[in-house]
């Protein structure tokens, strides 16, 4: 039967300010059933329109956030010694890089089972440092994480990392801005390793502060404290749901999951006996982040045609049709595309 899309109503609004993306419109798309008896798919969505430049940005905060639960010692190893791969690759941009644990308590445990200030979305050290950069050399900085991705695996069962990094986050903006690992003109990459989901099970309902565990409200969180603009793109090395040959983990991680395709990111396997390739295919998306904005939600096809509902405008207003990629909310541009200013027209569900 004939796919149709009802529009219920449309609201115009006064011009953009820069940059900021505006409500301009609610509708309701419609997929007609072909069965008798039955009633069409409503799916509700709303039309935004974000106004943004295309411009180099080679700053980039890498976070990487590691399970320290029980058995995850051979996953850390893995790691460890694949991670110079992945610093190589972003070596030439302006990159800091940080580490923390999935451990909500404030108090985690060191692989002799001390206490370790690594829990609550604190980092660990490296070299005395709460992170590392550039200036500190590529090969010591390689070295120090490197190390630092041994974390042991005495740390709480209950991994918790979307909450880790909401709280990495308010912990950094709350410090003196000398002393911040998140700066708010550069592009965030965010890698979690874990052998579980969210809450282990997905299933947030008890402990801690639930809401800070949810992938959208971490959205929101970057967002509002590093800037409406911010390009943030999460990667996860864990088990997808029905990879019955990954024996290493017991649960999928369907929620981790939807934070990685929500945000653009690639999803790898933590069962991989080698993690090269995952490693270089995080570099690689890190490094493709140079050229790409961040809309304030994923577009969606809402009028059924198979294809997502971007359109992008040059200055002059006319339609660019290539020369882009869509990933999540994440648009990345080629080099064919000169710098400037540029118009997104799209839709997201509501």
């Amino acid at each position: 039967m004939k796919k149709t899309n009802a529009y219920i109503s449309i609201l115009s609004l006064a011009a953009l300010s820069a940059c900021a993306p505006q409500d301009m419109s609610f509708t309701q798309s419609t997929l007609a059933s072909s069965s008798p008896g039955q009633s069409d798919t409503v799916i509700p969505s709303r039309g935004l329109s974000q106004d943004f430049r295309i411009q180099e940005n080679s700053k980039i905060d890498i976070l990487f956030v590691v399970d320290n639960s029980g058995s995850m010692a051979e996953e850390q190893a893995n790691m460890s010694s694949r991670i110079n791969g992945f610093m190589g690759l972003v070596d030439h941009l302006d990159w800091r890089v940080a580490l923390t644990t999935t451990d909500p308590r404030i108090n985690t445990a060191d692989s002799s089972g001390m206490n370790a200030a690594w829990g609550d979305g604190q980092m660990r050290l490296m070299n005395g440092k709460r992170f590392l950069s550039n200036a500190d050399g590529s090969s010591q900085a390689q070295a120090a994480l490197a190390d630092a991705i041994k974390l042991g695996d005495k740390g709480n069962g209950d991994e918790r990392p979307i909450y880790s990094i909401y709280r990495a986050i308010e912990r950094d903006v709350a410090l003196p801005a000398a002393d911040r690992f998140f700066r708010t003109d550069s592009n965030l990459v965010v890698v979690i390793i874990s052998d579980e989901d969210e809450c282990s099970n997905g299933q947030c309902t008890t402990g801690f502060d639930v809401s800070k565990s949810q992938p959208s409200n971490l959205v929101s969180l970057v967002r509002s404290r590093l800037g409406s603009e911010k390009v943030m793109m999460v990667d996860t090395i864990v088990k997808s749901p029905g990879d019955n040959s990954c024996t290493t983990s017991n649960q999928p991680a369907p929620v981790l999951i939807s934070l990685a395709q929500m945000t653009g990111g690639i999803v790898g396997s933590v069962c991989a006996t080698d993690y090269t390739a995952i490693l270089k295919n995080a570099g690689d998306a890190a490094v493709s982040l140079t050229r790409s904005v961040s809309l304030s939600c994923k577009p969606i096809d809402a009028d059924n045609d198979g294809k997502v509902d971007l359109v992008i405008k040059d200055s002059a207003g006319n339609v660019i049709s290539s020369g882009y990629s869509v990933s999540g909310n994440i648009v990345t541009f080629q080099a064919s595309l000169v710098n400037g200013n540029y118009k997104a027209d799209y839709r997201c569900a509501m």
